[in-house]
């Protein structure tokens, strides 16, 4: 496993971030606020934080149906994605980039993580879906 990993909930007004700096343990990290139209200022974050952490693997969510099928909102985080992967190919050593389907995150967010920000909190149910895929 490529670690530390990174986890996105992206979305048009905020995307959560969660962090597993050992491959095994998720933890919700941040949440940061779009400024619309332009997603800019989460993709420059994004990179920041690439790079602070020196992540190795980045996992989005992707808003498809339960059965894996491509919605509207998947179609404009497509395009985010689009954005992040110029971003992030400009640095010395960009992070692999994976996509994961985030269907239901949103409620196990809520039941395993109370306290923290949903959108953080389903970054995390994200990251640990992946990682969970890589056993």
């Amino acid at each position: 496993m490529n670690s530390p990993l990174l986890g996105l909930d992206v979305g048009l007004k905020r995307t959560g971030v969660a962090l597993s700096e050992s491959g095994i343990i998720v933890q919700p990290l941040l949440v940061l606020e779009a400024k619309p139209p332009h997603l800019t200022n989460v993709v420059r974050e994004v990179v920041k934080l690439v790079q602070e952490y020196e992540i190795k693997t980045l996992v989005v969510g992707m808003p498809n149906t339960s059965d894996d099928g491509t919605t509207a909102q998947a179609l404009k985080v497509e395009s985010i994605i689009s954005q992040l992967e110029d971003a992030l190919g400009r640095l010395p050593k960009p992070p692999l980039l994976e996509k994961v389907n985030e269907f239901g995150s949103s409620i196990d967010a809520r039941e395993l993580y109370p306290n923290d920000p949903i959108d953080s909190a389903s970054a995390a149910i994200i990251l640990q879906t992946y990682i969970d895929t890589q056993v």
